[in-house]
């Protein structure tokens, strides 16, 4: 709990705000890949994990958030599929 703490203050330290943690723990909650519903064998992301300051950044970015096509939410398949045609 202490290192935790200690991972906290650094990243208010670093310039990061109260409003950046609620964006980050808002797009954790619409992301399949982090909340474990992509098919990846039951990895989600924990808290200790979403705190490392590379994973903050990049989930306050949005990098995780579910491909978007139109008005419909596009999730990718389970298979992990890298041909392109099958994420659009």
């Amino acid at each position: 709990m202490q290192k935790t703490k200690k991972i906290i203050a650094l990243m208010f330290s670093l310039g990061y705000s109260l409003e950046d943690f609620k964006k980050v723990f808002e797009n954790t909650q619409k992301s399949s890949f982090l909340c474990g519903k992509s098919g990846n064998q039951g990895w989600k992301a924990n808290f200790d994990w979403l705190i490392t300051e590379d994973n903050f950044l990049k989930v306050l970015e949005g990098s995780y958030q579910d491909l978007v096509k139109g008005n419909a939410e596009v999730k990718p398949k389970a298979d992990n599929s890298t041909n392109i045609n099958d994420w659009i």
